[in-house]
C-alpha cells in the first residue's frame, strides 16, 4: 500500500476513535445500516508472567459471562512475535481452536462476543490498542473467532478505526458483514485532476461459516472509494476511473 505525503497533514482532522473515520465513511450522513448487537465479553480470570518485559505481561481470559462453562477465550504475550497468541477454550478449559497470532504490540482493548455466520453459537472479536501518533495509531490488527463445527477458526484483518459498527447488516434476518477499511493513494495511477490523493476505500466481507469472503458485489455502494479531503465527504470519488480502482485494488 503506498501512501502519498500529503496524508500527513490530514491527521489533523482525525475521527473519533470507533469504526470508519465518520467524516469520510461508506454511507451518506445520516444514513446507517443495521447494527449488529455484541455481547462485551468480560475478564473472568488473569494470570501474572514474567517472559516478556511490557507495561502488561498478563494472561486474560475472557468469556460472555462469570458463569461457569462458558466459552473462554485466552489471550496471551506471544514472545516470538511481540505479539498476542489467541486461543478459545471450551467450558472444561480444554483448546478447541489453534493458537492464532495477532501481530499487535499494543494492550487488549475489547473482546465482543455475536453470532455472526448464524449457526446459533457464538463468535468473537479481540481488539487490540495499537501504538504510534496520528494515523498510525488508528490501525489495528483484530482477531475474528468464528465457530466451525465444535472448533473455531482465526482470521486477522489490519484497518483503520476498527469498531463495532463495522459489523452490519443489509437486511433484517439477512448475513454478516464486515466493513474493510483502508488507506490508499494514487500510487502509479494519473487521477484526474494530475495531483496525488489518498483515499479511504471500503470493502464488505461475508461471514460464511468459518471464513470471511469477499462480497462486494452483495452491494452495489461496495467496493467504495472516498477522496480524503480536509472537508467532510461520502461520495464515490471520480478522481479515479473503474479500471484505475480495479488495478490498484489488484495490487495491495
Amino acid at each position: 500500500m503506498r501512501i502519498c505525503l500529503s496524508l500527513f497533514f490530514l491527521l489533523a482532522i482525525s475521527s473519533e476513535l470507533g469504526a470508519y473515520p465518520k467524516e469520510h465513511g461508506p454511507f451518506a450522513a445520516g444514513e446507517f445500516p443495521i447494527a449488529v448487537k455484541f455481547i462485551d465479553c468480560v475478564v473472568v480470570k488473569r494470570e501474572e508472567i514474567t517472559t516478556r518485559n511490557e507495561a502488561w505481561p498478563r494472561v486474560l481470559f475472557f468469556a460472555q459471562s462469570k458463569k461457569e462453562g462458558e466459552l473462554i477465550v485466552k489471550v496471551e504475550p506471544s514472545v516470538q512475535t511481540n505479539g498476542w497468541n489467541i486461543t478459545v477454550l471450551d467450558g472444561k478449559g480444554l483448546a478447541i481452536s489453534g493458537s492464532a497470532t495477532n501481530d499487535t504490540s499494543g494492550d487488549v482493548l475489547n473482546v465482543w462476543s455475536a453470532d455472526l455466520n448464524k449457526d446459533s453459537k457464538p463468535d468473537f472479536v479481540v481488539y487490540f490498542g495499537s501504538t504510534g501518533c496520528g494515523l498510525a495509531a488508528e490501525g489495528t490488527t483484530h482477531t475474528f473467532l468464528l465457530s466451525s463445527g465444535t472448533q473455531y477458526v482465526a482470521t486477522n484483518f489490519y484497518s483503520f478505526y476498527f469498531g463495532m459498527e463495522d459489523v452490519v447488516k443489509f437486511k433484517k434476518g439477512g448475513p454478516c458483514y464486515f466493513i474493510y477499511n483502508d488507506v490508499i493513494g494514487n500510487s502509479d495511477e494519473k487521477t484526474r485532476d494530475g495531483r496525488d490523493h489518498n483515499f479511504w476505500v471500503y470493502q464488505l466481507y461475508r461471514f460464511e461459516g468459518s471464513k470471511m469472503v469477499l462480497a462486494n458485489e452483495d452491494d452495489s455502494r461496495f467496493p467504495k472509494w472516498v477522496w480524503y479531503t480536509f472537508k467532510e465527504n461520502h461520495r464515490e470519488t471520480d478522481q479515479l476511473t473503474k479500471e484505475q480502482k480495479q488495478r490498484l485494488l489488484e495490487n495491495m
